[in-house]
């Protein structure tokens, strides 16, 4: 819900808000393949993101920040 609403009120769905997929501090899988090659490390987003958006993330072992796509909840695909 985006607002407060009264007790007994009816929603409408103007009022509702989809959550993120992956929040600011969650820790996430980063992904990046070409062919038959698939890297991946871990990583910490930067900011929320939906499905199919782009967000920062940082790689926490090289403390390197890369931009990559939401792929799922715990998902950031990149390109290379």
């Amino acid at each position: 819900v985006k607002q407060r609403v009264q007790a007994e009120t009816f929603l409408r769905i103007s009022s509702l808000e989809t959550p993120p997929t992956i929040y600011k501090g969650d820790r996430v899988e980063i992904v990046a393949g070409k062919g038959a090659l698939l890297v991946s490390a871990k990583g910490l987003a930067q900011n929320d993101g939906y499905l199919d958006e782009q967000i920062k993330v940082q790689n926490i072992h090289s403390k390197r920040i890369v931009v990559g796509r939401v792929v799922d909840p715990s998902t950031v695909a990149v390109n290379f």
